[in-house]
């Protein structure tokens, strides 16, 4: 539920940029800003009425994969954080260069990039329920990969066609899976380290999409910047995604072998004692 903030932040803005910027592009910076100011100061009133009693029992009873610290999967945890770093690269032609690819590249206008954000903005607020739909469906291993492959078809979609129904399920797609993926994400590595050592190890992971969000920003400005056009970063997008799918894959292949490993090792030391 709290990654719908997302999609209805895309949502306001959709509906008030365009009018902003009719009076400046000062005003809509500003008016941004302050939007900014009053959410953080709305969330920290609520963050210091302190944590609940049921978030302070969970924190207390760890589960198993948590007592055991998550050292016996590091690799499959890296795995993971690997393709969330990816998923930052895939997102960010559609959230900083999609309005103005469709507005001014393809003279489509403002009004039509605006219609196209708020549906991106509707995507994102619906992409936390379906991430979740879809976890409790499939679990959080095969949801996670559903969605890298949902987002690098549909990031990818702009490459081939820019009719009206090919933008609209791009942004929609994009739109619900950027929210989508980090809930996923993180119930993806609460699975597999426990509520407890996840507090530390989301904040690394978010540090991780974070880096790998400002390096591709940069770099994908650059490219522009030489090239000349927008259309090949979302190529590049849909690779990266691509790319993190096979990452998400291979992290369920290393758990199941570090698990049969598991077992054919507790085998071998019950056999040992049986025999003595």
């Amino acid at each position: 539920m709290v990654f719908t903030g997302i999609g209805l932040g895309a949502l306001l803005s959709a509906s008030i940029v365009p009018v902003l910027l009719e009076l400046s592009l000062t005003a809509t910076w500003a008016t941004l800003g302050l939007l900014c100011i009053a959410a953080g100061l709305v969330s920290d009133a609520f963050l210091r009425q302190g944590v609940t009693p049921l978030a302070r029992s969970l924190a207390a009873s760890p589960t198993a994969n948590s007592q055991k610290g998550y050292a016996g999967i590091k690799l499959v945890v890296l795995l993971v954080i690997g393709a969330y770093a990816l998923d930052a690269i895939g997102f960010v032609p559609h959230t900083v260069f999609w309005v103005d690819y469709l507005a001014r590249e393809n003279a489509l206008g403002n009004h039509a990039a605006s219609l196209q954000w708020g549906i991106f903005g509707l995507g994102a607020v619906c992409g936390p329920l379906m991430a979740g739909a879809l976890a409790q469906r499939v679990g959080w291993h095969r949801g996670l990969a559903t969605a890298f492959v949902v987002k690098a078809a549909a990031v990818s979609l702009p490459v081939f066609s820019l009719a009206l129904l090919t933008q609209s399920v791009s942004s929609f797609m994009v739109g619900a899976m950027i929210p989508g993926i980090v809930a996923l994400t993180s119930g993806r590595l609460a699975e597999l380290v426990g509520p407890t050592a996840h507090k530390k190890l989301w904040g690394q992971a978010t540090a991780a999409f974070a880096a790998a969000q400002a390096v591709a920003g940069y770099s994908m400005s650059a490219l522009y910047d030489t090239w000349g056009s927008y259309a090949p970063l979302f190529a590049i997008s849909g690779l990266m995604l691509a790319a993190g799918f096979l990452l998400v894959l291979l992290s369920r292949g290393v758990q199941q072998r570090q698990a049969h490993l598991s077992d054919q090792h507790s085998t071998k030391h019950f056999t040992h004692q049986g025999r003595q």
